[in-house]
């Protein structure tokens, strides 16, 4: 881990890219890096176990970049250490004082992102967190659509809420009130601030950014949102919604999003950002019941329905709750 020293000396900006065996996508991304007007800015690529054949390749398409690129190869493992560990490694290997993120398969958009930013946060002093907006590009149909935080700013600008260096304050209300969280792709941190709250979660295999994110705004005292798009997600094509395959992968994500729900509930210090965790706790519990019902669980669908209903539900789904129980109980009676 770095030194306070070499903090000191080190880029302004440290950029973290993890990639695994997608050599194509990730040259779009570091070529999008590599047009970035502002130059104070190393980047750390870490390599989840990519093959021999495209480990090499990525030496030598790194090479050729005008940027400063440390390229760090974790091995071959079975499944991959997970995006967590795999950022975690390369914000540990970083120097910078600001920590920047990019998927492999996403690319900036804003040649000028890096120099919006530091000017932000140069004019502010000590900001924990800029968040940036960003479009999300359907893989089926090709469309693009802005993503989680547009909607932000024009809320802030209503409100009155002045600009500051091309960015808004941002408050810890702002953020709980708020559907959407942001993407890491247009996610900024402090290094020490990164440290001082764990980093992420290792444990989480599924949506470790929207646990950071979580984590992150409860624990920062200085945020700024930076409403410029400067960022482009790629969306998965995804398989069949009703085919078997399908529905197992949604259940292990919906799993894992109630998981880190709970815990968050009972991790985090804001009520605010607590009620919102039990809102949506209460929606992926309603979206479990309706997956184990799909799945014929009839038993396993009524806990999950009553558990949304616990934590707060229409008197329409209370009603379907009691109605789904009654279905359980009759099955359960009928298959003796």
């Amino acid at each position: 881990m770095p030194t306070d020293a070499m903090v000191e000396s080190g880029p302004f900006f440290s950029l973290v890219v993890p990639t695994r065996d997608r050599i194509d996508v990730l040259f779009r991304a570091l070529a999008s890096v590599d047009a970035q007007t502002f130059r104070d800015f190393e980047v750390v690529v870490v390599d989840d176990g990519s093959e021999a054949e495209c480990a090499t390749s990525c030496r030598e398409g790194i090479a050729a970049l005008d940027c400063s690129v440390d390229y760090l190869h974790l091995g071959r493992h079975k499944r991959g250490r997970g995006p967590a560990y795999v950022r975690n490694v390369g914000a540990w290997h970083a120097r910078g004082r600001y920590l920047a993120f990019l998927d492999d398969d996403d690319e900036w958009l804003d040649a000028a992102y890096l120099e919006k930013a530091h000017a932000a946060l140069t004019a502010a002093g000590s900001v924990d967190v800029l968040f940036a907006n960003q479009v999300a590009v359907d893989a089926v149909s090709g469309r693009e659509a802005p993503l989680w935080l547009h909607r932000l700013a024009p809320r802030l600008q209503r409100s009155g809420r002045q600009m500051q260096q091309g960015c808004y304050p941002l408050t810890l209300e702002d953020l709980a009130g708020y559907q959407g969280f942001c993407h890491l792709n247009t996610t900024i941190c402090q290094r020490q601030f990164f440290n001082d709250i764990g980093g992420f979660d290792e444990y989480q295999r599924y949506e470790e950014d929207f646990e950071f994110y979580l984590r992150a705004v409860d624990a920062a005292s200085h945020m700024l949102l930076l409403p410029d798009t400067v960022s482009r997600h790629y969306t998965a094509a995804g398989e069949n919604r009703d085919s078997v395959s399908s529905l197992l992968h949604r259940t292990e994500r919906l799993a894992s999003r109630r998981q880190l729900l709970s815990k968050s509930m009972l991790g985090l210090h804001s009520a605010a950002l607590r009620r919102q965790c039990r809102r949506q706790l209460s929606q992926v519990n309603r979206e479990l019941a309706r997956v184990m019902t799909e799945q014929g669980d009839l038993g396993r669908a009524f806990g999950f329905a009553a558990e949304a209903t616990a934590n707060g539900a229409s008197l329409r789904w209370q009603i379907y709750t009691a109605w789904l129980g009654c279905r359980a109980m009759l099955n359960r009676f009928t298959t003796r």
